[in-house]
């Protein structure tokens, strides 16, 4: 039988998995903490800003966007994948019907 079959197994395996839990815990203090590094990296270049630019643009604005859009590909899509477990959503099929192929 499925998860998707029994709305108990759907409720402990949405809410009440300890070990899904410990990740999602895991998951929080990590971002709180690369969220602390992002502000003191940021403080420290707002202390002693480069003068460098990029057309009109202020090249630290690349350096920011570059480092933000690395820490959403690498830690909530990667890591938070890993975290909620899409992969047995998927196997069990809780996220639709799978897409037909042409």
């Amino acid at each position: 039988m499925k998860l998707k079959d029994s709305q108990e197994a759907l409720f402990h395996h949405y809410i009440l998995d300890a070990d899904r839990y410990k990740r999602e815990i895991k998951y929080c203090i990590g971002m709180i903490a690369a969220l602390a590094v992002f502000v003191a990296w940021v403080m420290a270049v707002y202390a002693d800003p480069p003068r460098g630019m990029t057309g009109a643009i202020p090249t630290i604005c690349y350096v920011i966007i570059i480092a933000q859009a690395i820490y959403y590909f690498a830690y909530t899509c990667y890591i938070g994948r890993k975290v909620v477990d899409v992969d047995k959503d998927l196997a069990e099929g809780l996220n639709g019907p799978k897409p037909e192929k042409r």
